[in-house]
């Protein structure tokens, strides 16, 4: 069985710019190694932090447009419909994360995401006991 991760914005778009561990996430979902699982309103985030300017630089060095990446992630993954709103992260796109988490019954939540004070997502997956994982560890 395929393992159902919701992939943050932040993990897709280091992996389409830069090696490392970001990058063989992005690999493991453009593969079918993992099913990744997203919303049209994380697909929306992906879009809009793509066209910042520094990044569409990075993009275009890869070889890659903003509207290219975003049909890749489109087509390797299950795009849900949250049915429920959270309001239980402190930033309201990981809000956006945990809605697809739920909706799409996914296994394991992959971020990058820490705040200043090093606390992320991880705790937030209790609302469906959703196992989290993270690009940092």
């Amino acid at each position: 069985m395929t393992l159902r991760a919701v992939v943050d914005t932040n993990v897709l778009v280091s992996g389409f710019g830069w090696a490392g561990p970001p990058a063989t996430v992005v690999d493991a979902g453009l593969r079918g190694r993992i099913q990744p699982v997203t919303s049209q309103e994380l697909l929306d985030e992906v879009r809009r932090v793509l066209e910042y300017p520094r990044l569409s630089s990075v993009l275009r060095t890869a070889g890659l447009t903003t509207a290219e990446v975003v049909a890749l992630v489109t087509e390797a993954s299950i795009v849900v419909v949250p049915i429920r709103q959270v309001t239980r992260a402190r930033d309201a796109d990981d809000d956006r994360v945990l809605e697809a988490a739920a909706a799409g019954s996914v296994d394991v939540i992959i971020s990058g995401d820490a705040d200043a004070d090093g606390k992320s997502l991880v705790p937030l997956c209790l609302i469906r006991q959703v196992k989290c994982g993270s690009c940092n560890t």
